[in-house]
């Protein structure tokens, strides 16, 4: 197997929280990954919302290049986050082998609207 450099999602954008913050830090890879495979480093002490990692993996893949990175994390709720982008965007999205993470589908619900503060005990999450 090719050795592939990682480079630390920190570095890439200041906070993982927006997708737009995903957009830029996916313009700040695209910069440095040429031609060659580059991976991204995930694991960061503060949070990496599944908006950012949205942005990131749709800008990648909308430049055609998102077989050419893998992604690293050690943490089960970013890679699911990453599961469930997969699978609503139907991405094959690399893990640190440079296989394919299984997507994960996430089944639809409505939205719940609350009319009033006393009907908040009756919703569940």
């Amino acid at each position: 197997m090719k050795h592939i450099s990682f480079v630390g999602v920190s570095t890439l954008s200041k906070t993982c929280l927006s997708r737009d913050r995903g957009y830029e830090a996916a313009m700040a890879l695209l910069k440095i990954i040429g031609d060659s495979q580059i991976g991204v480093d995930l694991d960061t002490d503060g949070v990496v919302s599944l908006s950012f990692l949205d942005g990131l993996m749709l800008e990648i893949a909308k430049k055609g290049a998102l077989s050419q990175v893998a992604f690293k994390t050690k943490r089960s709720d970013v890679r699911d986050k990453l599961a469930r982008i997969a699978g609503a965007r139907s991405l094959a999205i690399l893990d640190a082998s440079m296989i394919a993470i299984p997507p994960r589908y996430v089944e639809e619900v409505e939205p719940v609207f609350v009319n009033d503060k006393s009907q908040l005990e009756s919703v569940t999450c």
